[in-house]
């Protein structure tokens, strides 16, 4: 379907970021800060591990290998949706390494202003496209062969985690996938250490997210109508899972 959210966005005006979850309050909720502090951490990317909320970036150098290590396939695929996406970090990864690849980064004006700005910069605006709008009320388009969800669902609660994932999968053509990157929990919810201490903070700073396990995610993308296809860890503490 058409996009009813609006491209990018003026230099100054405020921009809203989501980390406290909750209904009606937007992406996961929202945080107002201004276009200005997601330019100063851009300046930055080459240092940051996580950027704000999608992969880690390591500089044009090295984007091919980091697509790689995640071990994502993504021969055949045509075009893929970074729900999410931040600065562009990992659609501009997949990109690199991918040639036939055309990324959309969808996530909220401040920070798709800073991706378009990326984008522009690795000279890629012909195959990675940004649209600005709120992931859980806005068209997020179709016609995708995946959709890559990293370091968005613990913002979440199960439900509003498991509406997004649905919201998602109608977007993919048929046989296209899920691919979700997040610290999960084992079955006893005491570890690993960071993704319980993680799960603590975002018990405390947001209206619902946590860590989930392995069983909460199976049966969300059951509720999506996908299984679990493939699982393999991801820099120090995180897992990707693809389903289908």
């Amino acid at each position: 379907g058409a996009q009813s959210a609006t491209r990018g966005g003026a230099s100054g005006i405020a921009a809203e970021r989501t980390r406290s979850p909750g209904p009606g309050s937007g992406q996961g909720g929202r945080v107002h800060v201004s276009t200005e502090y997601f330019k100063g951490r851009a300046a930055n990317l080459p240092r940051l591990l996580d950027g704000i909320g999608t992969w880690r970036w390591r500089g044009k150098e090295k984007a091919g290998g980091k697509a790689q290590q995640i071990g994502l396939d993504l021969s055949g695929c045509r075009r893929l949706l970074d729900l999410g996406g931040g600065p562009g970090t990992a659609a501009l990864t997949f990109a690199r390494a991918n040639p036939d690849l055309h990324c959309v980064v969808f996530d909220l004006p401040g920070p798709v202003e800073i991706a378009a700005e990326q984008i522009q910069m690795a000279g890629l605006a012909d195959r990675v496209t940004t649209v600005a709008g709120d992931f859980h009320t806005d068209p997020l388009g179709e016609g995708f062969d995946v959709v890559y969800i990293a370091n968005i669902l613990h913002m979440m609660g199960p439900e509003e985690a498991t509406a997004l994932l649905e919201r998602s999968a109608a977007t993919l053509n048929a046989g296209g996938r899920l691919v979700v990157k997040d610290f999960f929990l084992d079955e006893s919810r005491t570890g690993p250490p960071f993704a319980a201490l993680f799960s603590v903070n975002m018990l405390v700073a947001t209206r619902g997210g946590r860590s989930y396990t392995r069983g909460e995610m199976d049966r969300m993308f059951s509720a999506a109508g996908f299984s679990v296809t493939d699982s393999r860890p991801v820099a120090a503490n995180s897992l990707v899972l693809t389903a289908r």
